[in-house]
């Protein structure tokens, strides 16, 4: 209703069904944030596929939150936000400081990708679970 309302049909896409990977790719590119308020995140792998095309990501990270490891909010590393996912003022005032910020938007873009590739490939997960297997034979 607030989009239409808003009139922001033109710049604000719902989508509420699955879609092919392909157009989910599209999706993706085309964005200049993606915004996750999820309330429950094991570990999430479509804030890892955002963030591996270089999109800052804004995720929610309040009780059981896998985002909170995936997403550094703030240093050096910075590639994202932690928000509360019940709070839509805080999920406003995030997305608008990275479309206000295009270099800040790059540079967290830059270093999600950059995470991604050195922290959340699959190998890195095969690898990891090797590991913990030889050590419970182990020892």
């Amino acid at each position: 209703h607030m989009v239409h309302n808003l009139h922001l049909e033109d710049n604000v896409i719902l989508h509420f069904m699955m879609v092919p990977e392909e157009e989910r790719l599209l999706y993706y590119a085309s964005s200049d944030v993606v915004v996750l308020p999820s309330k429950y995140e094991p570990f999430g792998i479509v804030c890892t596929e955002a963030m591996s095309l270089g999109k800052p990501v804004v995720v929610g990270a309040r009780g059981t939150s896998g985002f909170r490891e995936q997403v550094i909010p703030n240093g050096e590393g910075i590639c994202g936000y932690h928000i509360n996912p019940y709070d839509p003022q805080d999920i406003a005032k995030f997305v608008v400081n990275i479309l206000k910020h295009p270099d800040l938007a790059a540079t967290m873009g830059k270093n999600g990708r950059n995470r991604v590739i050195e922290q959340f490939t699959w190998e890195n997960a095969a690898e990891n679970t090797l590991r913990i297997y030889r050590e419970l034979v182990e020892g």
